[in-house]
């Protein structure tokens, strides 16, 4: 028993001393994250006369800008095809 005890104090001596050496070194610090620039726009709500500010970042605005374009492209071509328009080129 007693050489089982010296034997395992022999391991962990020779286990704290290898440790610190397998370790890796920390990990350097992200750098900070930048927060985007919002950009306030003022609107009017249809039905009100007071305006609210609505602010977004750049990215954003540019995602609900062309979701706002293809939603006016869409009704513009439904109300054409509805109102059934003959081109001018095409008229008697």
């Amino acid at each position: 028993m007693f050489a089982f005890a010296i034997a395992a104090m022999i391991l962990s001596a020779g286990a704290q001393d290898a440790a610190p050496a397998a370790t890796p070194s920390p990990a350097p610090a992200p750098a900070p994250t930048v927060k985007a620039k919002r950009i306030c726009r003022r609107e009017a709500p249809i039905g009100s006369i007071m305006p609210h500010q609505t602010c977004f970042t750049r990215g954003e605005w540019a995602v609900i800008d062309a979701r706002n374009g293809d939603n006016w492209d869409t009704a513009r071509r439904a109300n054409a095809a509805r109102n059934m328009t003959i081109p001018q080129a095409l008229r008697p």
